[in-house]
């Protein structure tokens, strides 16, 4: 397992993060400067934000897996009562992780805050970028599976730690579920507990490392697999995802997956659509 490679934070970051977007390859910039989230806390956004209604994942363990026949298990409730179930007591009835897409929207003013310095926001800035700003929240000791995104990814660690294991975007080896279904950008595979009889192929050595701290910024390049864990009691995290353009037809096995995604489900990512459900059931 290699060492993701590291900036420091400084008037030349640009130039030198340019570097790793062309080449498609992570990097960790340290000592990030004048971002407002890093002021925050998980109390500071409950005690603004306490009551405001919240989509979280639903899961019977910290490691959260999904399957290629089933959308993940997605429940509405107060932030106060999420830190209070999902970290101050982790719950007997469920283990939870506070969703991040579309959850700065949410609260007002929080959105305004959620800006990177112009030597960083460049490279998301224009038309077409499909930018969008998430917060997430869990407890430690929380894990996400192995999967990818088919956005480019700009990763802050605002509380608490995350250990993020990596690998480029080559497919056959990560064994991926199925391309035609709703979790083709999925895998099966633990590389932190390796079944090497069901996946004798998972390629190991291509593997990297990235530990983040507060302050540190991953960046998560388009379609590269990545399997999460938080450490710490509480984890606080705010992230940047974008629309790359030309890396879209470059790795386009990524977007042909993440295209049968959307269309499995009908255009709408999860959050949305049990938003919708929740807003039936009351009706």
């Amino acid at each position: 397992m290699k060492s993701v490679a590291t900036l420091e934070h400084n008037d030349n970051i640009a130039g030198e993060l340019e570097k790793y977007i062309s080449s498609n390859t992570p990097v960790v910039v340290k000592g990030l400067r004048d971002f407002p989230p890093l002021n925050w806390t998980i109390e500071s956004l409950e005690a603004r934000y306490g009551n405001v209604d919240i989509r979280i994942v639903v899961s019977d363990s910290q490691n959260f897996v999904y399957s290629d026949k089933q959308e993940r298990t997605i429940e509405s409730m107060s932030l106060s009562e999420f830190i209070d179930k999902g970290i101050r007591n982790l719950g007997a009835d469920g283990k939870y992780y506070a969703l991040g897409r579309g959850f700065s929207t949410q609260f007002p003013g929080l959105t305004e805050e959620i800006v990177l310095p112009t030597a960083l926001s460049q490279f998301f800035s224009g038309s077409g970028r499909f930018l969008e700003r998430n917060v997430w929240m869990s407890h430690g000791g929380t894990r996400t599976a192995l999967h990818f995104d088919a956005q480019e990814n700009f990763n802050v660690q605002v509380e608490g730690e995350k250990c993020f294991w990596l690998y480029p975007t080559e497919n056959k080896s990560m064994y991926p579920m199925k391309m035609n279904s709703q979790a083709s950008y999925l895998s099966p595979v633990d590389p932190r507990n390796l079944d090497r009889e069901k996946f004798p192929n998972f390629s190991t050595s291509a593997g990297y490392e990235a530990i983040t701290s507060p302050g540190d910024m991953l960046y998560l390049p388009y379609g590269w697999w990545h399997q999460v864990d938080t450490t710490g009691e509480q984890n606080l995290n705010v992230n940047f995802w974008w629309v790359p353009r030309w890396k879209l037809i470059r790795y386009w096995s990524q977007t042909l997956r993440g295209a049968f995604v959307l269309a499995h489900r009908a255009g709408k990512h999860p959050h949305k659509r049990a938003q919708e459900q929740a807003a039936n059931k009351t009706n």
